[in-house]
């Protein structure tokens, strides 16, 4: 049995931090990946706590994996679909996700900005079921408890739900994947709106303003700045666009 899912406010000292919020559009599937990566790399050479969230889509038919997962099973995996996914690996762990009409999303933050390494996983989902509640009326979603998530490799994200992501019912809605690098956390995130593109924008923009309130961030609109982009298109080219990757 799944208990019902009651968010709480995160335990522990957090560091107030300014927040920035990029919303990026559909794009390259490699450009996504490339540009979630040069946000970490930039926020800690410039060594300044902060929260940015970002906020994209996908201009293709496509599918992210794990880092430790093999290309060759997620393209066996993905055979004999109506129309071929560009699949593109991600700079965190987990399982291969289909992308199309879902919500994807990201954060990058220092480790201790949200809830702390072990809770953090848990507090965002709280706060997408908050927003999903508010905009969607869904009232029927629970997190996962941690003796029932799957343990071990995932192949399949949605297929093998893990401790603390987001359920409806039976139904996984939303998991998502961190890299935690010197002391900065990059997390990775996609829900699963039922193929209701039309409610990504709202659902969004709650859990911007939801994030806000509870994560003790002030955060404003922006776009890349000159270095992130540099930085991006210089990942995408050497790393998430090439076969090697």
């Amino acid at each position: 049995t799944i208990p019902p899912l009651v968010p709480s406010p995160p335990k522990g000292e957090r560091v107030r931090v300014r927040g920035s919020l990029i919303l990026s559009g559909p794009s390259h599937p490699a450009r996504n990946m490339a540009v979630d990566e040069a946000l970490l790399r930039c926020a800690q050479e410039e060594g300044i706590p902060r929260l940015i969230v970002r906020f994209y889509g996908w201009d293709r038919p496509s599918a992210s994996i794990g880092y430790f997962q093999s290309y060759r099973a997620a393209q066996a995996a993905c055979a004999g679909e109506a129309a071929p996914r560009f699949i593109v690996r991600r700079a965190t762990g987990g399982g291969m996700v289909r992308h199309g009409a879902d919500w994807t999303y990201s954060l990058i933050y220092p480790k201790n900005a949200l809830a702390g390494e072990a809770n953090d996983y848990q507090f965002v989902h709280s706060l997408i079921a908050q927003a999903l509640k508010e905009t969607l009326g869904w009232n029927d979603m629970a997190a996962l408890p941690e003796e029932l998530g799957h343990r071990g490799r995932i192949a399949q994200c949605f297929a093998q739900p893990s401790a603390f992501d987001l359920m409806r019912g039976t139904r996984k809605i939303a998991g998502a994947a961190q890299k935690r690098s010197k002391g900065w956390m990059l997390h990775q995130g996609t829900v699963d709106l039922g193929g209701d593109t039309e409610a990504i924008a709202g659902t969004g923009e709650a859990f911007a303003r939801i994030l806000e309130e509870h994560a003790s961030a002030e955060i404003s609109q922006r776009e890349l700045t000159p270095g992130e982009e540099a930085q991006a298109k210089s990942l995408m080219e050497s790393r998430y666009a090439t076969e090697a990757w």
